[in-house]
C-alpha cells in the first residue's frame, strides 16, 4: 500500500510538554464461544487452545480497557461442551478462508485484533513469543516522548531527525543512537512493565525482543488512546510517522484498506540463520466506524516474500472482519 494512498495528517515536529490522565470507564463482560487456537476477551490473555478440533467454554471477567489498569480474568473450560453454531462468537480467525490458508503455512504465526469502539480483543495463539526485529522501533520512540515529557522538554532537532529516520524509513543507525539516548534496556523495561506487558522479554539489543501481539497491542493503545504515559501531543507525533512510511516498508496492516482511511503501521524483518524469516507488522485502521488496532508476527518463514505474504493475508481478513461489523 503506497505512500499517499492513505489519508495522514502531517502534524509540526515541534514537540512540547504537558500530560493529562484520561479515565476509561470499568466494564465487566461474560463471553461464551468456541476456542480453536484463540482467545477473546476485552484486555488480557484468556485462554489458548492448541487442540483446532475441540471446542470449550470461556467465561473472561475482566475491569480494563486501558493500559494503566489492572485486570482481573475468571476463565471457565469445559472441553467436552459444542456450543451452537448460533451462540458462538464470530472472529475473524474462524473464517473459512482464513482458517483454511493458515492450516496450510508451514511458518509460526501468532496475531491480535483489538477493536477501539467494542474493547474486544481476539488472539490467535495466545502467549507464542516472535522476535521484535524493526517493529521495536514504535516501543523506543513511545519511551523517549514519555521521557521528554518527564523531564518537560521538547525534543531536540536531532532526536526528531533520529526518530523520523527510525521510524518512516527504519534505520537502523538512527535507532541504535535513540536506543542509547533513552537509556537502553532498563527504561524500556520500565516502560513496558507500566503498559502491563505480560509476555515480552526485555534485552539490550533493541531488535532481539521477544514478545507477543497481545503485547504489542498495549504498546499501540499507549499510541491511540487516552493514558497517563503520553499526552495527546505525543501520540499525535507517533501517528504521523507511523502513518507516513515510505512505501516500500508500508506491508502488513495496509493490505486491502480503502485509500479513504487513516492507516499506521510499523514492520519489522530480518533472516534469522538457523530457523528463516521473521516478519511483523504492528499498526492501527480508522475509517469511521471502523476502528481497530492489530499485530501479525510470523516466524520460521522460508523467504522474506512468504512471510509478507502471511502477514498481508491476515492483516486483510482483520479489515474485512472490522469492516463487516462495524457497518452491520
Amino acid at each position: 500500500m503506497g505512500r499517499g494512498q492513505h489519508r495522514r495528517k502531517r502534524q509540526s515536529r515541534a514537540h512540547a510538554a504537558g500530560g493529562h490522565v484520561a479515565k476509561r470507564a470499568l466494564a465487566t463482560v461474560v463471553i461464551l464461544g468456541s476456542a480453536a487456537g484463540f482467545a477473546i476477551e476485552t484486555g488480557r490473555d484468556s485462554y489458548s487452545a492448541q487442540q483446532p478440533k475441540s471446542s470449550t467454554s470461556v467465561v473472561v471477567t475482566t475491569t480494563t480497557t486501558s493500559p494503566n489498569t489492572s485486570t482481573t480474568i475468571s476463565v471457565t473450560t469445559a472441553p467436552s461442551t459444542t456450543l451452537p453454531v448460533s451462540t458462538r462468537i464470530e472472529d475473524p480467525f474462524h473464517s473459512a478462508s482464513l482458517e483454511a490458508y493458515l492450516a496450510t503455512r508451514t511458518d509460526n504465526v501468532t496475531a491480535a485484533l483489538y477493536d477501539v469502539t467494542t474493547h474486544q480483543t481476539y488472539i490467535y495463539r495466545p502467549g507464542i513469543r516472535q522476535v521484535t526485529a524493526s517493529m521495536e522501533k514504535i516501543d523506543i520512540l513511545a519511551v523517549l516522548l514519555w521521557e521528554s515529557q518527564n523531564e518537560h522538554r521538547a525534543l531536540t532537532a536531532k532526536e526528531q531527525s533520529l526518530a523520523t529516520k527510525m521510524v518512516e524509513y527504519s534505520d537502523n543507525k538512527a535507532a541504535e543512537s535513540l536506543w542509547v539516548t533513552i537509556g537502553q534496556l532498563p527504561s524500556v523495561t520500565e516502560f513496558n512493565d507500566d503498559l502491563h506487558y505480560t509476555g515480552t522479554i526485555t534485552s539490550w539489543d533493541w531488535g532481539e525482543i521477544d514478545t507477543t501481539p497481545h503485547d504489542q497491542l498495549q504498546l499501540l493503545k499507549a499510541i491511540l488512546l487516552p493514558n497517563k504515559y503520553l499526552d495527546e501531543e505525543s501520540q499525535e507525533y507517533e501517528q504521523d510517522l507511523m502513518e507516513n512510511v515510505v512505501d516500500y516498508e508500508r506491508f502488513g496492516i495496509p493490505t486491502g484498506v480503502p485509500t479513504s482511511a487513516t492507516v499506521g503501521v510499523k514492520n519489522g524483518w530480518y533472516p534469522e540463520p538457523t530457523t528463516g524469516w521473521q516478519v511483523n507488522t504492528a499498526g492501527y485502521v480508522h475509517l469511521g466506524k471502523t476502528y481497530y488496532l492489530a499485530s501479525v508476527m510470523t516466524g520460521e518463514n522460508p523467504s522474506e516474500a512468504y512471510g509478507k505474504e502471511v502477514v498481508n493475508r491476515v492483516a486483510q481478513a482483520f479489515w474485512n472482519f472490522e469492516s463487516r461489523r462495524a457497518n452491520s
